[in-house]
């Protein structure tokens, strides 16, 4: 089983330029992250003990409380979209969107306030940082579907989804 990339694993932000490859993106390393870390511009790892000291000079709060993964051994395949806890991490992730979605909302015909915005389940997708598709409880026995991107820290709203009711299932979308 594969596991997400060591960055991931310990929160580390490639800090380097997007890369165009053409049809993708790619994440870059800063030439000082390189050298902290004894990896490339990719991230793979070219000196050994080099990368063990950096990791270990995060901090041992760090490395013992690693960034929350999803419940299941599955979910941290990349790709995978898998059930997560509704924490207080994520409560506030969705709190970063709410001013898009109130406005995306509107674009697309919702009318009147958002008397609730909050999560109720939610499922992660690893992926060059990390999807959330989220159900958000608005008030009123509605319900939205929102699609969060996190890259490493810089947080979108990709999609929305509205009109929904309790018993509507989260999936990816």
């Amino acid at each position: 089983m594969a596991l997400p990339p060591w960055w991931i694993l310990h929160d580390v932000k490639p800090a380097g330029p997007e890369r165009d490859m053409g049809t993708w993106r790619a994440i870059s390393f800063t030439q000082e992250q390189q050298g902290h870390f004894g990896v490339d511009i990719n991230g793979e790892v070219t000196d050994h003990e080099q990368h063990v000291n950096a990791l270990e000079s995060l901090g041992s709060e760090r490395l013992e409380k690693p960034r929350p993964m999803p419940n299941s051994a599955a979910a941290a395949l990349v790709g995978g979209a898998q059930d997560s806890e509704v924490d207080a991490e994520l409560r506030a992730l969705v709190a970063r969107v709410q001013d898009d979605f109130e406005r995306i909302a509107r674009e697309k015909g919702r009318l009147g306030d958002v008397e609730e915005f909050e999560p109720v389940q939610v499922l992660v997708q690893v992926v060059t940082g990390r999807n959330y598709f989220v159900k958000v409880h608005l008030g009123g026995g509605e319900y939205a579907f929102l699609r969060i991107y996190d890259r490493f820290g810089d947080v979108s709203l990709e999609k929305v989804r509205l009109g929904l009711k309790d018993l509507d299932p989260i999936a990816y979308f």
